[in-house]
């Protein structure tokens, strides 16, 4: 403020203070953009090594939910495996006596129709 304040320089080959703080406040100012500029690179670097292990948490992450839900499936397939092999297993069974109880029932079928049609013979 005092170089603001001061009177004007007599020789004009002295530059005046305001002009050199001028100058260094303007210098200054440079350094600090170079700085900036210098670290934009790491700042970038910094960022993208982030950014990467945030895509890899993730995937892992995806592929952790993946083998988890392939796992449940494998579990599910199983069991649907095992229940339709005794669903056939019983029905087989079904199927087996169903056929003897058929054969029963077609024999005993059968006999009363031969009695009966001796019995008709008979009386006609």
């Amino acid at each position: 403020m005092g170089s603001l304040l001061s009177p004007p320089p007599t020789s004009p080959e002295v530059p005046p203070e305001w002009q050199r703080h001028v100058e260094w406040i303007n210098v200054l100012s440079q350094n600090l953009m170079a700085a900036a500029n210098d670290l934009r690179p790491v700042q970038a670097r910094g960022n993208l090594e982030t950014m990467m292990r945030r895509q890899l948490e993730l995937r892992r992450e995806e592929t952790s939910n993946l083998h988890e839900k392939c796992d449940a499936l494998s579990t599910r397939l199983g069991e649907l495996r095992t229940s339709v092999q005794k669903m056939l297993t019983g029905s087989q069974l079904l199927q087996d006596a169903s056929r003897t109880t058929t054969t029963l029932g077609q024999n005993a079928v059968s006999e009363v129709g031969q009695s009966d049609v001796l019995k008709w013979a008979e009386e006609v």
